[in-house]
């Protein structure tokens, strides 16, 4: 029987470099199915530059006369400037910096609000399996809105979880991935995701979510119907979104992974 384990830091033998979120199946490193869609372009540089260029004005207003032509005179003669460069001149101009990398800022605050949701929700769906058979139990007093509203849904549609966090891989792919939901509804089998988006901006999520469905059916023997996103954003209104094209989402990530073995 194969060992399949996930790593959130691990240092490989050949190269002594650490590494963050690998998967080993019996020792061999394999890919993520979230690193192979990466190759997937998010057009995130108008919004972006958008953030940055607040922040410059903001601590424009903020800088003397003399101090701000001396940081023009030191970024005049670099028209395309490399990542280096700026660095090197965020270290002498702290302001320059923190416009420069505001939407980083954004971007990962945004990440960790989406890590501790999901956090959430992993230890009250596995309290939902371990207590009462994959049905909704009663959230914590200390709850967020989020999971509050994730409960909620669940009672609402009757879901019966199978499985949290599942941690699975496709032999023949050489790809692993940890599913955020495995549930029943009406009959139905999902492989879920949930996400703290405000929206849902394209079928990335789907794509990923029937590369689990393809892990699960692989390695358990089941079949999967459907996928489903959840959106779960902070004072918003939670959203699910269905699909039942598992073999067209499939071809879609073998395309991505295609690709992402060639570039």
């Amino acid at each position: 029987m194969s060992n399949l384990i996930f790593n959130k830091t691990w240092r490989d033998p050949q190269t002594g470099k650490l590494k963050r979120h690998v998967y080993l199946l019996d020792g061999k490193p394999l890919q993520g199915v979230t690193r192979v869609l990466g190759i997937i372009a998010k057009n995130l540089t108008p919004w972006a530059g958008r953030v940055d260029a607040r922040q410059a004005f903001i601590a424009a207003s903020q800088l003397t006369r003399d101090r701000l032509e001396l940081l023009r005179q030191a970024l005049e003669p670099h028209q395309n400037i490399t990542a280096e460069q700026a660095e090197a001149i965020g270290k002498d101009y702290p302001e320059y910096d923190e416009a420069r990398s505001a939407h980083d800022e954004i971007r990962d605050k945004a990440a960790d609000g989406g890590k501790d949701v999901h956090a959430e929700i992993e230890s009250w769906v596995g309290i939902c399996i371990a207590e009462s058979g994959g049905l909704p139990t009663k959230v914590p007093t200390t709850a967020s809105e989020q999971l509050r509203d994730f409960a909620a849904w669940s009672i609402k549609n009757q879901i019966r979880f199978l499985a949290s966090e599942k941690v699975m891989a496709c032999g023949e792919w050489a790809v692993a991935g940890t599913a955020d939901l495995i549930f029943e509804k009406d009959g139905k089998t999902y492989v879920g995701d949930a996400k703290t988006h405000k929206k849902l901006w394209d079928n990335v999520p789907f794509i990923q979510c029937a590369a689990y469905a393809r892990m699960y059916e692989e390695t358990e023997g089941k079949k999967i119907d459907g996928t489903c996103v959840i959106l779960l954003p902070k004072g918003g209104i939670l959203e699910e979104h269905y699909r039942f094209d598992l073999e067209n989402d499939i071809k879609a990530f073998e395309s991505a992974l295609n690709l992402y073995r060639t570039v």
